[in-house]
């Protein structure tokens, strides 16, 4: 590989500081006017990858006949994942220490080789993945209606009640949830909700939420948790939430988020992701005026339809 002196410099001139996905990058740099074709992904293996950012190095060069901006990748090529015997693999052993270093520099320009063999191949897969991730860069900015959100809802398994504008906040936010403390999810909850109604969350917990014996007891017809209690009070032990919505000037108006409402189906639904499992909610709707409140009966499980005991 016959490589220029200086290196090529991403952004104000300097590698990047995090951890930057190559895609990313690299689409930036095409819609700055970079041709794809003076543009290289040159995978190195996964060797470094769990303690070396994605992209190893950046630089102007030339390989072979190629001459443009070189991006080497900590990333497993398709070389990679061949048999080792399938290339090249010793099997007698080496009388000698100059032998062994011999051999060893042997094998590495042989698989240096057989890297670049397979890189045309490696090159479309990687601007295929750059198209991909200027489309996710553009969804922003699609009208609702198109093809992508419908293929966002069929991936998700969105519910159709689920409004179009709500599709992509959601979909950006779902992959997060998994990761994290629960003072994050609880930072993440406010944003989206925040976001999607357009109303000022006030997320609190409470106490866990106390449930009456709904009949009376009666022997060998008895249900375990209910009836069994003689006539106590059933303790959930799980946690109970209080959610307001504060209005702001362009806000929906509240009536939408309540029992029967437009979007509260909707809210339900994304609430079951968000809260966590076997949690109870309610919802208190203010409106512009401090003096208008409204607020709905508490539902007893956020994901689960089950109780906690």
């Amino acid at each position: 590989m016959k490589e220029k002196s200086d290196t090529t410099m991403v952004g104000n001139g300097q590698k990047p500081d995090s951890d930057i996905k190559a895609e990313v990058l690299a689409a930036g740099w095409l819609e700055a006017g970079l041709p794809a074709e003076q543009l290289l992904a040159r995978p190195i293996g996964p060797f470094k990858r769990r303690f070396s950012p994605d992209i190893a190095a950046v630089q102007d060069g030339e390989l072979n006949r190629f001459r443009g901006r070189i991006m080497e990748l900590n990333r497993s090529g398709v070389y990679d994942h061949l048999p080792e015997s399938l290339l090249h693999l010793r099997t007698q052993p080496t009388p000698t220490v100059a032998k062994k270093v011999a051999d060893v520099k042997r094998e590495r320009e042989k698989e240096m080789k057989s890297r670049l063999f397979f890189l045309p191949l490696e090159q479309e897969i990687f601007l295929a993945k750059i198209r991909n991730e200027q489309r996710e860069s553009r969804a922003f900015h699609l009208r609702p209606g198109v093809g992508f959100f419908k293929t966002l809802r069929e991936f998700w398994q969105i519910p159709a009640f689920v409004p179009e504008s709500w599709l992509l906040p959601i979909s950006v936010k779902l992959p997060l949830l998994g990761r994290g403390s629960l003072a994050r999810l609880h930072d993440l909850t406010i944003e989206l909700l925040g976001t999607l109604t357009g109303y000022d969350i006030q997320l609190q917990s409470a106490n866990s939420q106390s449930f009456g014996v709904p009949s009376p007891w009666r022997l060998s017809q008895s249900t375990l948790g209910a009836q069994t209690l003689l006539g106590g009070e059933l303790q959930s032990y799980c946690p109970h939430y209080q959610i307001t919505l504060h209005a702001t000037s362009s806000s929906d108006p509240p009536v939408h988020f309540l029992p029967g409402g437009s979007r509260r189906a909707a809210l339900d639904w994304l609430l079951g992701f968000l809260l966590p499992a076997g949690g109870s909610y309610e919802i208190k709707v203010q409106g512009v005026s401090s003096e208008f409140f409204l607020a709905d009966h508490p539902s007893t499980d956020a994901r689960l339809d089950s109780i906690c005991l």
